[in-house]
């Protein structure tokens, strides 16, 4: 749709965000958009940057929660060059559905702008862990709906704070109309 292409896709680069337990049902967006996706440098992350660079997705290792110098320089570097960075801000262990405040900082660090995107399937196994992690069955549907952009450019602590609690406001409005679509009761 037109924020695909107006944000995902621009050459100014965006921090997409998504629920962690959605990766899955993710893959096909970032499909021929140059992106890389932040993978926790856990156990956990591990198994995570194998699948997705099975799919043929550049990876990142790093955490949004701690943002070490270097891995910060690299991220901004990334968002400079004009590439989006997918994030999963719940992640890489939970709670569930809570929003650190690391895609905030680096989306006002680098002046880019937030993309939540949410994700509905058809069919899907649900796994249960603590992310509930998604698989959409074969041949499922899967609906993406992307929310507003969000842009951080109030300085402190506070407006990380704020803009978190957008993120997830958008995010859950994004997931319950992707499950509206689909004719689906939303699954969390």
């Amino acid at each position: 749709g037109e924020r695909r292409a107006e944000v995902l896709e621009s050459p100014d680069g965006c921090v997409a965000v998504l629920w962690h337990g959605r990766m899955a049902a993710a893959a096909p967006v970032f499909s021929g958009v140059d992106a890389a996706i932040l993978v926790s440098a856990s156990g956990d992350g591990e198994l995570a940057r194998l699948f997705l660079e099975r799919l043929g997705y550049e990876t990142l290792r790093g955490s949004t929660g701690k943002v070490e110098a270097s891995a910060l320089i690299h991220l901004r570097e990334t968002l400079r060059s004009g590439r989006a960075i997918a994030i999963t801000p719940d992640g890489p262990r939970g709670p569930r559905h809570r929003v650190n405040r690391g895609a905030a900082f680096l989306a006002r660090a680098t002046g880019t702008r937030i993309l939540p995107i949410g994700f509905a399937a058809s069919r899907a196994l649900r796994l249960r862990s603590w992310d509930r992690f998604t698989i959409p069955a074969p041949f499922a549907r899967v609906h993406v709906t992307f929310a507003e952009p969000l842009l951080v450019e109030e300085e402190g602590p506070r407006a990380l704070v704020s803009a978190g609690r957008t993120i997830a406001e958008r995010l859950m409005a994004a997931e319950t109309r992707a499950h509206e679509a689909l004719g689906v009761e939303v699954d969390w």
